[in-house]
């Protein structure tokens, strides 16, 4: 099961990247074509959401993209930084 994770500052240019790495690592998993699209707008969304919320808390920890392929099977998670509501952060 092949992963690349892909961890980036949080600056809106880098998102571009992100999105071509995504759809090339789809398209070498074998996720059809017409996905594709699909894949590029779904990872760019999620990236510009974890930048902003990065900036908007001033958090300097990396952006992450993680892609994994399983058989039959691939995943995209985009990790922040961000403290969730039951996060201690004192």
């Amino acid at each position: 099961m092949p992963t690349v994770e892909l961890r980036f500052s949080a600056q809106p240019e880098h998102v571009r990247t992100a999105r071509l790495v995504a759809a090339a690592v789809a398209r070498r998993a074998g996720v059809d074509e017409a996905v594709l699209d699909e894949v590029r707008l779904a990872v760019g969304e999620a990236c510009s959401r974890a930048v902003g919320l990065h900036r908007s808390h001033d958090i300097t920890a990396p952006v992450t993209v993680v892609l994994i392929e399983e058989e039959k099977a691939f995943s995209i998670e985009v990790g922040d930084a961000v403290p969730g509501p039951g996060d201690n952060t004192s």
